[in-house]
């Protein structure tokens, strides 16, 4: 425990990194899929994703991601609005799109929802904590431990458009 506190602490002093840039996200990693249902409002900076029917036969609608390779352990703090449909988020993605999936409590109410994802841990000990309203608790995730490393992956469910703004990362370990 004692431990744990001491890292918490030393994280709590890293640097949250802006990752929202003029041309969508910085560091795309998956690449936008496909490439028109992103839009991103310079002046808001906001990044809508809208999209229809699924796309080529996958079960997402469309499929954008932010970060690099080597992210390990990570914290990502964003805004959301979902219009309709939905979205997952995938974790520890990897250029071709493989993530974990973690299984964010999602409203579809037209509000905007301030959320913030803690991934820690290697194997079967990796950790998912989201924390919502104040309040943290353990995020579900399908095979937490299939990926070692990797960025955000912002997954649409076919027929939604969400709304995301004020994407940061706290990169704990690269």
């Amino acid at each position: 425990a004692e431990k744990r506190k001491k890292e918490d602490e030393r994280i709590a002093k890293l640097p949250w990194e802006n990752q929202m840039g003029d041309d969508l996200l910085i560091w795309n990693l998956p690449k936008p899929i496909p490439a028109d249902a992103w839009k991103i409002d310079k002046a808001t900076r906001e990044l809508t994703g809208k999209c229809g029917a699924a796309y080529k036969s996958n079960p997402f609608g469309a499929i954008i991601g932010v970060g690099k390779p080597g992210w390990k352990d990570y914290i990502v703090q964003f805004r959301y609005k979902i219009v309709k449909g939905g979205f997952h988020l995938g974790v520890r993605a990897s250029p071709n799109g493989s993530s974990v999936d973690a299984l964010l409590p999602t409203s579809a109410d037209g509000q905007w929802h301030t959320v913030e994802l803690s991934v820690r841990g290697t194997g079967s000990d990796t950790e998912l904590t989201i924390t919502e309203g104040g309040a943290s608790k353990p995020c579900p995730g399908k095979d937490p431990d299939a990926w070692g490393a990797g960025g955000v992956a912002f997954v649409l469910e076919p027929q939604s458009e969400c709304v995301f703004a004020d994407l940061k990362v706290k990169v704990i370990n690269k």
